[in-house]
This record gives C-alpha cells, sequence and structure tokens, in this order.
C-alpha cells in the first residue's frame, strides 16, 4: 500500500525507527541497522555515497560528501505494517535502485511541546547552545533554515547523537527564489520562518513557542505546564507607551493591522489605546496549536510571494496572534500601571515586582538575571532571552 507523508512526518518517521539499508531486488544489505539522526547524520553506516540526509519533497535523499543527491527514496509503501522505500541510485548510468526497510522502533519522548527557533549563520552558535541545554527537555526544537546549505552547514557544529534531537525547515524548500529576495531585502526572515513552521509543525503539538536562538536554557522541564498556564490564564499583559515611545508604537501599529482582515482594524484601535499598549516580550511567546489554523486564515497565510509583500520589519508574529486571541479566542489585554514600554528592559527589581505582585513569568531578559540570579533560580524562571545584546553586561548564567 502507498504512503504519503508531508516532510515533518517523514522525518520524524525516520528518527523513531532503525532501517535496513541494501539494493533492491539485489539481496545486497548495505547496513542492517542504520539510524537517521537530527541533522542529516547517519550512524551505523559509513559510505562517501550516502554521507548524509535530508527530508525533501516528501522524500528522503542521501546525499553525497558533494552534497549531490546520490538516492532519493521516492516510492514509500506499508508492507505487512512495516514501511518500505525504493529510490533509484543516481550516481551510476547503470539503472539501479536502492532499498531502506523498517527494522526497529526506537523509544522517542512525545513532547507536547515545541520550541520554533528562526536561525540564521551568524547565529549558529546560539542554536548549538540551546540544542546541547535541550538534552532531556520537555519540548523538541525545530530550527528554520534559510537554506539547505545553512541547514548542512549547522550540522557540521554538532556531532551525530540520539540526544540532540530537532527537526529541520527550510524556507528556501517553500518559496520562489523572488519571494526569498524579498524577504531578504524587507528583513523579515525572523517573522516569515516562524509563520512557515506553525503551519508545518501545529498538528504535532499542544503548545508551540517561536523564540530566538540568543535563548539560554535555565530549566529544560516545565515548559508544557507554562504553556498550559497562559494559555488558560486567557490574559495578554502590556505596558504603557509614551509619545517618545514612537518605534515601538509603530511594532504594534504594524503587527496588529498589516495582516488583519479589514473589518477587525477599528476594533483593533479601540483595544490597542491607539497602539499606545505594548504587549511583546512579556512571558514565554506561546501558541495554542488549535488556534494556529483560525490564526493563520485570519492572517491570510500562504507561502507565496504575495504573502512577503504583505509584510514588513516591524511586524511581530505573536503580538499579531495576542490580537486574533482577543478578538476570536476568548483573551483579554490587561494594562499594567506604572510599567512604561514592556519587561524586555527593565531590571531585576521591576521584574519582581511585577513577578510577585501582577503576573509570575516564566523568562527573563538577560540584564534582569545579571543583577539577581538567586531570584529567577528561586521562582523556576524557564530561560533568559537577549543575551547576545551588547550594551548588557557581560552574561554568566553560573
Amino acid at each position: 500500500m502507498s504512503v504519503e507523508l508531508d516532510d515533518l512526518s517523514l522525518e520524524r518517521l525516520m528518527k523513531e525507527r532503525l532501517w535496513t539499508f541494501g539494493q533492491a531486488g539485489a539481496g545486497d544489505v548495505f547496513a542492517s541497522r542504520i539510524a537517521f539522526e537530527s541533522g542529516g547524520w547517519l550512524k551505523g553506516y559509513s559510505h562517501d555515497n550516502e554521507h548524509t540526509w535530508r527530508v525533501k519533497g516528501g522524500a528522503v535523499e542521501f546525499l553525497n560528501k558533494s552534497a549531490q543527491v546520490s538516492t532519493r527514496f521516492d516510492t514509500i509503501k506499508s508492507v505487512d505494517g512495516k514501511i518500505e522505500m525504493e529510490g533509484r541510485f543516481a550516481l551510476s548510468s547503470d539503472i539501479r535502485f536502492n532499498e531502506l526497510k523498517e527494522s526497529v522502533e526506537v523509544e522517542k519522548p512525545k513532547n507536547r511541546t515545541a520550541l520554533i527557533v528562526p536561525i540564521h549563520d551568524a547565529y549558529f552558535i546560539y542554536g548549538v547552545n540551546l540544542l546541547f541545554q535541550s538534552m532531556g527537555a520537555d519540548y523538541d526544537i525545530v530550527f528554520v533554515f534559510s537554506t539547505d546549505a545553512d541547514r548542512m552547514q549547522f550540522k557540521e557544529m554538532h556531532q551525530a547523537s540520539p540526544f540532540l534531537n530537532y527537526a529541520s525547515i527550510v524556507l528556501a524548500d517553500y518559496f520562489s527564489g523572488s519571494a526569498m529576495s524579498d524577504i531578504a531585502e524587507k528583513r523579515v526572515w525572523p517573522t516569515i520562518k516562524k509563520f512557515l513552521a506553525l503551519s508545518l509543525t501545529h498538528p504535532y503539538y499542544d503548545y508551540l513557542l517561536c523564540v530566538d536562538a540568543e535563548t539560554f536554557i535555565l530549566s529544560p522541564t516545565g515548559w508544557t505546564a507554562a504553556a498550559e498556564e497562559v494559555i488558560n490564564k486567557a490574559t495578554w499583559y502590556a505596558g504603557s507607551l509614551g509619545v517618545d515611545n514612537l518605534a515601538e508604537r509603530h511594532i504594534m501599529h504594524a503587527s496588529s493591522v498589516a495582516l488583519a482582515p479589514v473589518e477587525d482594524l477599528q476594533t483593533i484601535q479601540t483595544m490597542s489605546r491607539d497602539w499606545t499598549v505594548y504587549t511583546w516580550w512579556w512571558d514565554i511567546p506561546v501558541y495554542a496549536s488549535q488556534s494556529v489554523p483560525g490564526f493563520l486564515d485570519w492572517i491570510g497565510w500562504n507561502p507565496s510571494l504575495q504573502f512577503v509583500e504583505r509584510l514588513n520589519h516591524s511586524v511581530f508574529d505573536h503580538i499579531t496572534y495576542q490580537f486574533y486571541m482577543v478578538l476570536h479566542g476568548g483573551f483579554s489585554f490587561k494594562l499594567v500601571n506604572g510599567v512604561n514600554h514592556a519587561m524586555e528592559f527593565c531590571g531585576a527589581k521591576m521584574v519582581a515586582g511585577v513577578h510577585q505582585q501582577i503576573h509570575p513569568m516564566r523568562w527573563t531578559n538577560a540584564l534582569a538575571y545579571s543583577q539577581n540570579p538567586d531570584f529567577f533560580k528561586q521562582n523556576d524562571y524557564l530561560a533568559i532571552y537577549h543575551i547576545d545584546r551588547k550594551t548588557f553586561p557581560v552574561f554568566n548564567p553560573a
């Protein structure tokens, strides 16, 4: 029976099984127990023709050392309840087919939460650090790369290991060359990567959190419970923007109206108090997966040049989602008096005051953490963001 799987489903399947690799129809077995590790590593088999692997366009591909596709397993079927794949060996003029056969299931954690991490080459070291800090986590990591070359470069920065587990999404696999050029010109890489990843990952998780690579993990567990708490509370907190906060007001305006339907614009202006509230960075940026299809439909999402043309650099994905959830998801905004701007740049004293008196948060900025690390450890904070900011003290999580 023929089987069709999307790329993320297929990647998950490959990593959750051990496989037999051989030549189809000839009885030759090259590897009896080959494991497919995150990043494109292969374990249990080594050959120049099968140097790395990837999933692309609904098929598993082997690549040689020159990054050429050696075999594309484009025939997938279920035989007696087990998956078998077959594809032509592309590096020979002779007609020869290789096969992969499911052998043994590998026990993997079934996490309900995923961190979506848009990443580019200048920040690959942050991504590697995030990966190592996330061993044993109660969340999965989904890295979103710009190109397959970026994915391959990142893979070379970490070893093959079943403990370093992540999924890969490549933006260029879904967008045309003209759309990619427009994304670069408008500098909307992070936002478009997040929207794409949300559209692909929401069927597999209960909660999704779009975070930056430059995040330091204080605790790899407790994320699902924290995400659940945010969604159940159904409240977005906000600070007040003054007349001098022009950049922030522009962010709130663009993020709330650029992608929203025309019929909601007047309501958005009213609930945002003429865009003088600021909701960015208040707490872990949670998406409830069940709400994602409605949200993406609300913003008119599709992976096309036409959608990219609607974006600008000031559209922040989670602010857009916050307005959607207030309009259509039963959430409300709560203005916190006495806090100008947001918790993004507040010191430890202000963050601790808000935490104790108004809203216990689960992540904080690097400046606040450096001023009073004991407070954040004692109150079970999960992560620190902005660890790349040059204006902050030298960051030391010890």
